[in-house]
């Protein structure tokens, strides 16, 4: 099982190869890296430019939130919950402009 400071990782990993960041990006992580403990070796990620929100963002980064929860690391499953939100502002705020442009509406 992945330890709290693992999981920060993975998650940065995630940020770093291409998944929406929320107010932080690649170059800023929501984490500090880990100075200790064994690496995290992992591939590159290769996302294409698009991933659903829906049905791949939300219930990965709910996942997240969980996770930190259960390894009692609430600060780490803020941070997540508040990228969360952050995204699910912006998915809820394009997709009501991508409706208004389909009415015709400016």
């Amino acid at each position: 099982m992945f330890d709290n400071v693992r999981l920060r990782a993975l998650f940065n990993h995630l940020i770093r190869g291409g998944y929406p960041p929320g107010d932080y990006s690649p170059q800023t992580l929501p984490f500090e890296s880990p100075s200790a403990g064994r690496p995290l070796v992992m591939e590159k990620i290769g996302l294409s430019s698009h991933v659903d929100f829906e049905r791949r963002v939300k219930p990965l980064y709910r996942m997240f939130v969980k996770a930190f929860y259960v390894r009692g690391d609430a600060e780490a499953a803020r941070r997540v919950g508040e990228i969360l939100n952050v995204e699910e502002g912006r998915y809820k705020y394009v997709n009501a402009k991508e409706r208004e442009h389909d009415l015709g509406t400016p």
